[in-house]
């Protein structure tokens, strides 16, 4: 059997080349070559990725390598707020472009370093923010990578990440980890704002995910676990788990098709 190539999406997350040990990324290849399917991974996550990033890599880089299978991992990063300081250049030559534009587009582009916003939650307004937000901009770009692989005939995947401020019951080091953080992120907000709207942003996901095959609510896979480093970021034990769920949900697409 083979599964041809699968290219992997998100942040940091998939990232290969954060941690020393073994991201998903690499034990979803390892799972794969243990079974006897001949396979090859290609890890498109970056560290600091929202979902708006994902979707111009997978059009830019990802449909040319013609994959059989595209696994998108994220979420977390969209929790803050547009501003999020990580950036990279070639987002801010696309955004600086669009924010030229805006008039002639007749929409509200902010100059949202981290990709496309049009507009706050993804409609064009004025208001300020809200913790609806958040989930629906994640959710509108993980519809438009699911269409444009559609487009292509490749199958795809995206899996609502875990997080450490989801709602589990917090171990001890959790408990310290939390309390010991002043702030998160650069709308400095409190741990408790934090969980507050990662809580909101997980009910919205999980009730989205029972009306789409191919959103996957991950959010609660560690819920009974002790494997987490910091908010987001987990051990290698997290990581071979991660990479267990996602090849069990790849089975189902594969029975289904």
């Amino acid at each position: 059997p083979s599964a041809r190539g699968i290219v992997t999406m998100g942040g940091s997350t998939p990232d290969a080349f954060l941690y020393p040990f073994r991201s998903w990324s690499e034990f979803l290849h390892v799972l794969l070559e243990e079974r006897g399917v001949e396979n090859v991974v290609f890890c498109g996550g970056v560290a600091g990725y929202r979902s708006s990033e994902e979707l111009f890599k997978i059009i830019r880089d990802g449909i040319g390598l013609a994959p059989r299978l595209v696994l998108n991992f994220s979420g977390s990063n969209d929790l803050s707020v547009f501003d999020y300081p990580y950036i990279n250049g070639y987002m801010r030559t696309v955004c600086a472009f669009l924010e030229q534009q805006r008039d002639r587009l007749d929409t509200r582009f902010g100059m949202n370093v981290f990709g496309v916003s049009w507009g706050r939650g993804g409609v064009k307004t004025d208001a300020p923010p809200s913790e609806e937000a958040y989930d629906s901009f994640w959710l509108q770009n993980q519809r438009m990578i699911h269409a444009v692989c559609e487009a292509f005939g490749i199958r795809q995947l995206t899996f609502y990440q875990p997080n450490l401020c989801n709602g589990k019951k917090l171990t001890e080091f959790e408990r310290a980890y939390i309390l010991n953080a002043c702030y998160w992120g650069p709308d400095r907000m409190t741990p408790e704002q934090t969980i507050r709207r990662a809580v909101a942003f997980r009910e919205r996901v999980r009730r989205a995910a029972q009306q789409e095959s191919w959103l996957v609510d991950l959010s609660g896979i560690f819920d009974r676990e002790e494997v987490y480093l910091d908010r987001l970021h987990v051990n290698e034990t997290g990581n071979r788990l991660i990479a267990e769920h996602m090849l069990a949900e790849m089975e189902r697409l594969w029975r289904d098709t």
